[in-house]
């Protein structure tokens, strides 16, 4: 009877140690990470820290630079959260109003354009997405600094 309570209190010991440990090494836990074209990589390729920097492009210059895993975490569930619209396929990449790129452990993981009325994902360039006003929200801070 001991031997089996010994046995259940290491396998719960051990559960936590992994719980915790894969919350301080990696953004996203693997039951709970949905793998989508935002995030595309595998969940283990998002490992703390993350870093995600906002270009933009209109005030040459003005790079911001996210750390808070809240904020990184707001802005990528805004863009999960965009449909796939239609738009004008003759705007180029040099009319875009600034970008996001997502990085960790020195890999780039996202790039993303965003231009007056859509953004899109650099690897995947067929797609363009709602610029909705959550995501016009959550990026009006960085645009206007």
């Amino acid at each position: 009877m001991k031997k089996g309570i010994l046995t259940v209190f290491c396998l719960i010991l051990a559960g936590v140690s992994g719980y915790i440990y894969m919350d301080h090494v990696y953004f996203y836990q693997p039951f709970a990470f949905e793998q989508d074209a935002v995030t595309h990589q595998e969940w283990n390729d998002y490992k703390e820290p993350i870093k995600m920097k906002y270009h933009n492009f209109e005030q040459s210059g003005e790079d911001q630079v996210i750390e808070q895993e809240e904020k990184i975490r707001q802005l990528l569930r805004a863009l999960k959260q965009a449909e796939s619209v239609n738009v004008n396929a003759s705007q180029t990449r040099q009319q875009a109003t600034g970008g996001l790129t997502l990085s960790s452990d020195g890999d780039l993981l996202l790039e993303v354009l965003f231009f007056s009325n859509h953004w899109e994902l650099m690897d995947h360039q067929s797609e363009h997405y709602d610029l909705t006003p959550r995501l016009k929200e959550h990026l009006s801070p960085l645009s206007s600094s």
